[in-house]
């Protein structure tokens, strides 16, 4: 097999928002762009609440508004106005000088107009972090500098991983620091020559975790009969209690139908007013979810999630109901495998609640597991699940088997890094 590594860094810290402004020295700006445009509407809203409020802009109903109203135009224009600042004119700079051994952190409107200045010498490691989005916000992987002591110090933060990977890794090889990669269940780190190298050498020479036996039940299936491991997953079985809601909507449906008919002839609706009323409540009560029952069904009888890996590339499935979605990975573009068990994600979980408490629980204290707070946070980690197997590559970041049980997934972790080596 021939060696194509591909090295995941260059001789300088190129990758945006970087950007070099002599041989020692790099900039990472922040501010401006989209932010800008976000931050439009909230000016003009804002100014136009003040002008109101001081009575530049009349209003046709002048005599009606309260002495107070005025007032709170202008408070509220001020609000506006500040928050649209902030996110038009909002600038951030961070300048690291690795000749002087100084990191200076700049803010302002525009311009830098407040400054901070650290040492570098008090950081000896780029960590790269992985940071859990919610509904309104997605998942992001912030670079940080860390250094003895629990010094840390964020640098830049973004949503992508293959980007995030790249501007970590071309700064840690700038700085000749090596780079912890704590995205995943497992922590790994890369010095700067292995940064370089990139590719097959850095992926393939990891070493792995010690030898675990087959689990007696598994979710997943594995085949090796072409040549290459095959891991297919299917969807979890159908269950009948997801019709309940399609049940229900039918019951309530015919339930409230023979009133509205009788509502309406008593009303004289005319018949086609009473028919699209009818049909909008039947399509709405009945026809979603039956229509997703119906989906839900046929994805448990012929969907899954397929992972096929050999030693030159990886390859990940997944079926729907009439399509299958694939991507394949190869070997040289892969930065590592890792997994995220529930025991892990538990153990983090509580790491992050300490963290947050600082060690101590509300009333004073110090924190126990066999305290109110320690056993609440034991109760509701038997609801956390787990990440699957993380494929992190220069194409982006890949989950597979999400939820399977600790000893499946180390077991399918194992035999996927030794089908690739």
């Amino acid at each position: 097999m021939e060696n194509h590594n591909q090295p995941w860094v260059e001789s300088d810290p190129t990758p945006k928002p970087f950007t070099r402004l002599g041989p020692d020295t790099v900039q990472v700006r922040e501010g401006g762009g989209i932010l800008s445009f976000f931050g439009l509407p909230f000016l003009a809203a804002g100014v136009f609440l003040l002008l109101a409020g001081l009575g530049v802009i009349p209003f046709s109903n002048e005599n009606e508004i309260p002495g107070w109203g005025h007032a709170l135009f202008m408070v509220m224009g001020l609000a506006f106005i500040t928050v649209g600042s902030v996110l038009v004119f909002g600038r951030s700079w961070t300048i690291i000088d690795r000749s002087a051994g100084s990191i200076t952190k700049s803010k302002g409107f525009l311009v830098p107009m407040r400054q901070d200045q650290l040492s570098l010498r008090d950081h000896n490691r780029v960590e790269l972090r992985f940071e859990k989005g919610d509904s309104d916000s997605p998942d992001t992987y912030p670079i940080c500098l860390t250094g003895s002591g629990g010094r840390t110090l964020k640098i830049i933060s973004g949503s992508d991983f293959a980007a995030s990977f790249r501007q970590a890794a071309c700064l840690a090889y700038f700085l000749q620091f090596p780079l912890e990669d704590a995205t995943g269940g497992h922590s790994r780190t890369l010095m700067p020559e292995e940064l370089a190298s990139g590719g097959l050498s850095a992926f393939k020479d990891r070493a792995v975790h010690p030898r675990v036996g087959r689990p007696l039940t598994m979710r997943s299936t594995i085949d090796q009969s072409t040549g290459e491991l095959q891991i297919t997953i299917p969807c979890k079985p159908f269950r009948i209690l997801a019709a309940i809601p399609a049940v229900l909507g039918t019951i309530i449906w015919l339930y409230i139908s023979f009133d509205l008919v009788e509502f309406f002839d008593r009303s004289s609706t005319p018949t086609a007013v009473q028919n699209v009323f009818l049909l909008t409540l039947l399509v709405i009560m009945v026809g979603l979810p039956v229509l997703g029952v119906t989906r839900a069904a046929l994805r448990a009888r012929f969907g899954y999630s397929r992972l096929a890996a050999g030693r030159e590339a990886l390859t990940l499935s997944e079926r729907s109901i009439l399509r299958v979605r694939s991507r394949r990975l190869e070997v040289s573009q892969i930065i590592d495998i890792d997994y995220q068990t529930v025991q892990g994600k538990r153990s983090a979980v509580l790491d992050e609640a300490i963290a947050d408490v600082g060690g101590s629980q509300p009333g004073g204290g110090k924190f126990s597991p066999d305290s109110r707070l320690g056993r609440f946070l034991a109760w509701a980690g038997r609801f956390v699940t787990s990440d699957g197997i993380i494929i992190k590559s220069t194409q982006g970041w890949y989950t597979f088997g999400a939820g399977l049980p600790d000893d499946e997934l180390t077991y399918l972790h194992q035999c996927i890094r030794e089908a690739m080596r």
